[in-house]
């Protein structure tokens, strides 16, 4: 059964270009991390200054171009805790966990077993089919994931708080599919979905970021601001965007495996922008991602 508003190959074709220009945008964000955080921002100031600068950009353009988005009915709020909150705040909670307890690259593959939860959890949800090529190409994505981190070459040990908190940072980063659709379902545009994405992730993450700490360095340190709206733009109005509308045309578990491009193109800037070292594991992990995409573009 499917889920698309639009079954016809050219929508589908454009829902997988978008989710993969979203993924590719995703895979930027090192650009803006590393230079905020050597300027002294933490994980959680950042993820609650880039939820909130996306906000309010959100909220300008649609007071702007169309008031009438910005309404949300009242019995749906539940689908906009869910990708605020769980989405957006738990996942950081769970990711940010992770990175204490192992390194970035062995966080990032915790990440990305997302796409076997999205699978499951729209098969239930929205009826998508489990198709053999389906599950090939998730365990394509992780095992690759596995190359292009390093993991594959060295496993290290972790405590079992650090599995459970990277199990939940896979779940996080897979509920937005379904809480998204569940939005879409209920017939909210893209722009709506993703503004009270944020304002709910904005005040959910005042909880645990030290606001006030966090607007007292951007104003002691202004040359930070241009990197924090960059951070927001390129981090989040962009690719939540793209994301979100992609949803419309391609199933959530198809979209999960497809936007899993972050990982290539994180790397590539890794090596190309900050010189990071990039070895034959590497291209393997890339080649894997990539050939999974491909796979589900041919079909």
């Amino acid at each position: 059964m499917s889920n698309n508003t639009n079954d016809s190959p050219s929508a589908a074709k454009l829902g997988a270009l978008l989710v993969f220009l979203a993924g590719a945008t995703w895979g930027c964000v090192g650009l803006f991390i590393r230079p905020l955080a050597s300027m002294g921002y933490s994980n959680f100031q950042l993820a609650w200054v880039r939820a909130l600068i996306t906000a309010i950009i959100f909220f300008i353009y649609i007071m702007v171009r169309k008031p009438d988005a910005l309404y949300v009915k009242p019995r749906d709020i539940w689908c906009f805790l869910g990708t605020g909150l769980v989405s957006v705040v738990f996942f950081c909670i769970c990711y940010y966990t992770t990175i204490s307890f192992t390194s970035l690259s062995v966080a990032a593959v915790f990440m990305y077993t997302s796409p076997a939860f999205v699978l499951i959890l729209s098969h239930f949800f929205f009826g998508d089919s489990v198709t053999p090529l389906k599950i090939g190409a998730v365990a394509l994505v992780i095992v690759g994931c596995t190359f292009v981190s390093g993991l594959a070459v060295g496993v290290p040990q972790l405590p079992l708080i650090g599995v459970l908190t990277g199990l939940g940072s896979g779940i996080g980063y897979a509920s937005y599919s379904v809480f998204s659709r569940f939005a879409i379902q209920r017939g909210y545009e893209s722009i709506t979905i993703t503004f009270w994405t944020f304002f709910i992730a904005a005040i959910g993450a005042s909880f645990i970021s030290s606001p006030g700490a966090a607007l007292a360095h951007m104003f002691s340190a202004p040359e930070s601001i241009p990197w924090l709206v960059g951070l927001a733009v390129c981090n989040a109005v962009i690719p939540y965007a793209l994301f979100t509308a992609g949803l419309k045309y391609v199933e959530n578990s198809r979209a999960a495996i497809i936007v899993s491009v972050e990982v290539v193109v994180a790397s590539l800037v890794g090596t190309f922008v900050f010189g990071e070292p990039f070895m034959w594991f590497n291209g393997v992990g890339m080649a894997l991602v990539l050939f999974a995409v491909a796979l589900l573009a041919r079909e």
